[in-house]
């Protein structure tokens, strides 16, 4: 139990089929399943569950990343919901979070830990910058991949 944190990219046209159960498309609607079939991904190494959404991004307990997200792209709503993440928003938390590495000084001004249920420490210690350097590599690896005029990405969160 605890906050995970999740970043996923699909088809921007296949966005409103979120909740689908691939399996009864394929037996009841092989047109639509069809339709979908380029934008279905597997999930995980070993399981065999289908979606139309890839993830791209994981954190566990990063509540000062989560905190980011909720001010910045969830309008101050913290509710698990799923939000969309536009580029310009990614690039923003990918500065600020190479501001912090640099300069650890600047991490309660920048990117301020955040306390929940089960949200982990609010230290500033070496799980907050090695969340830090980890979210660089993520959004880094999401700006080079996504092509944002097709693909979509999208936040949410749980615990």
């Amino acid at each position: 139990m605890g906050l995970d944190m999740y970043l996923e990219k699909c088809n921007r046209k296949m966005f409103g089929y979120r909740n689908i159960d691939v399996e009864e498309i394929k037996t009841t609607k092989p047109e639509l399943y069809e339709e979908l079939k380029p934008y279905i991904v597997q999930r995980g190494k070993y399981c065999h569950w289908e979606s139309l959404f890839e993830e791209v991004g994981y954190w566990r307990k990063a509540n000062a990343i989560h905190q980011w997200f909720v001010e910045k792209v969830q309008d101050g709503v913290d509710n698990c919901g799923q939000y969309e993440v536009e580029k310009e928003q990614i690039e923003e938390l990918l500065e600020l979070c190479k501001s912090v590495d640099a300069d650890h000084r600047k991490a309660a001004i920048l990117l301020p830990t955040q306390s929940g249920f089960f949200f982990g420490s609010t230290e500033y210690d070496e799980w907050y910058f090695e969340d830090i350097k980890n979210t660089i590599e993520t959004l880094t690896k999401v700006l080079e991949e996504t092509d944002f005029d097709r693909e979509m990405i999208t936040y949410q969160s749980s615990w």
